[in-house]
């Protein structure tokens, strides 16, 4: 509560949320720029999470904020996210390989080959990275866009109602009170991720449990923003949503690692084929006992206990 006035209005959730992880960003992407070849595990983390949060909690605002705005910068921060992305894609490829070396300890060369591959794809991702951080206008500008929005937000002045507008135009929702604003955004996001669930049915199919998950993080991301005004009503539906998101971001890993192993085994044409293949099956088993286990993470977070501040 400290970083807000008191009452905070939803406009200095708005500011004091942009301004937190544009600094993120900044800090990270900073000390990305420092080494070319081989940046920093975590930075990378950090700064893609900063990112994603960006572009989360501009969509938990976007009644609020210019459309037109909105749409161009989400769409740059997605774009960045991506760029940053294949370097971490590359990270937790790697993570993954080394977790199950001790279980094929029998071809320790076999893994270093295909470590060796990894390695590659994340130098090549790692100059693309450092491209953008020092001489790609595109994020040269995003930056200090960002540092105005986060300032000095931009209102979407025209409203349906004019219950949300002056006589002039001017947008008075953010001006209202964020306790009192903040559960029914927030709601939003619930009644997304609810109707992708609805949609995904009893036995969804690996994309659908990606879009589950990616809403399941944009509701805890709004949860957490929420956190500091509303209390532990909004703290509980966080650890809620990231539970769930846990679950199904390590389910989407295990994908992206069998789909990447298949790949590599259907290219090799020496001795780590079998590896690939050996490590894509248990990647494939893994998948499998995730499945019976992403239900559980929603029922945990599918209660009224958990969502009755929401609306």
């Amino acid at each position: 509560m400290a970083l807000f006035p008191c009452p905070p209005s939803l406009l200095d959730v708005i500011r004091t949320s942009l301004t937190k992880s544009l600094d993120r960003l900044t800090f990270h992407s900073d000390r990305l720029r420092v080494d070319q070849c081989t940046p920093q595990v975590e930075d990378i983390h950090q700064a893609r999470v900063a990112t994603r949060r960006l572009r989360s909690d501009l969509k938990t605002f976007q009644s609020v904020l210019d459309p037109t705005w909105l749409r161009g910068m989400r769409g740059e921060l997605q774009w960045l996210g991506g760029v940053i992305g294949r370097v971490r894609d590359a990270d937790v490829l790697a993570l993954r390989l080394l977790a199950g070396r001790s279980t094929f300890h029998d071809h320790i060369e076999e893994y270093q080959q295909l470590l060796s591959a990894v390695d590659t794809q994340r130098q090549t991702a790692a100059r693309d990275l450092f491209f953008v951080l020092t001489a790609d206008n595109r994020y040269l500008n995003l930056v200090p866009q960002l540092q105005v929005a986060s300032e000095t937000p931009p209102l979407w002045a025209h409203r349906r109602s004019n219950r949300d507008s002056t006589h002039d135009g001017t947008n008075t929702s953010s001006k209202k009170p964020a306790e009192r604003m903040l559960p029914k955004l927030v709601g939003e996001q619930w009644r997304v991720l609810e109707a992708q669930a609805i949609k995904a049915g009893k036995h969804p199919n690996d994309r659908q449990l990606h879009q589950i998950r990616i809403k399941a993080k944009q509701l805890r991301y709004a949860s957490e923003l929420a956190t500091p005004i509303i209390g532990k009503d909004a703290r509980r539906t966080a650890v809620a949503a990231e539970g769930l998101q846990t679950v199904l971001g390590e389910h989407h890993d295990a994908v992206a690692a069998e789909e990447w192993l298949r790949s590599e085994a259907a290219n090799l044409t020496t001795q780590p084929v079998s590896l690939a293949v050996l490590l894509a099956d248990a990647e494939h088993g893994h998948q499998r006992e995730l499945r019976h286990l992403w239900r559980s993470s929603w029922d945990k977070l599918n209660r009224k206990k958990v969502l009755h501040w929401l609306r």
